[in-house]
């Protein structure tokens, strides 16, 4: 990571061995988290406290950085709890989380009728009428090109409540 070229001294802390208390840790500037989309089963067992325990560390005035993934939405079925406590959360970054409302497909419709898949509905998965607007080439594809359509994502759009 180009932070430590930044004069940044990196701690790397396992979450799944617990979340650190960081309240009386005046030397630390921020937090970034990284989960990978890939993952089943998130990392956490306690995704509510994960989601206190960010929105506790951005109002001690650190920042809060997230990679990929947000750490608290699964491709399966998003509890109402978890989508309460990710309110102020989202909120500390610009964002809310809206249900679609809206299935993307007959299959999916009828897989869910059926009982056979639970939904979510903000999960974007099919992709293939979706496009890049803008590429900003310091940003993007200094590695490999993206493809045509994206990958699958979460549906956020902008809060007017941000902080």
């Amino acid at each position: 990571m180009p932070l430590n070229h930044l004069g940044l001294v990196l701690e790397y802390h396992d979450i799944r061995k617990g979340l650190p208390d960081l309240s009386d840790r005046p030397d630390v500037r921020g937090v970034l988290v990284w989960f990978r989309d890939t993952d089943e089963t998130y990392p956490l067992p306690d995704l509510v406290g994960y989601l206190h325990w960010a929105d506790r560390t951005m109002q001690q005035g650190k920042r809060f950085v997230v990679f990929g993934v947000a750490g608290f939405v699964t491709h399966r079925e998003t509890p109402p709890q978890l989508l309460a406590a990710a309110t102020p959360f989202l909120a500390d970054f610009g964002l809310r989380y809206e249900p679609c409302g809206w299935m993307e497909t007959k299959a999916e419709r009828l897989l869910y009728t059926l009982h056979l898949r639970k939904y979510n509905p903000c999960m974007i998965t099919h992709t293939a009428g979706t496009a890049y607007v803008t590429k900003d080439s310091a940003m993007v594809e200094f590695e490999r090109k993206l493809g045509d359509a994206p990958p699958p994502y979460f549906s956020l759009h902008s809060s007017p409540i941000a902080t």
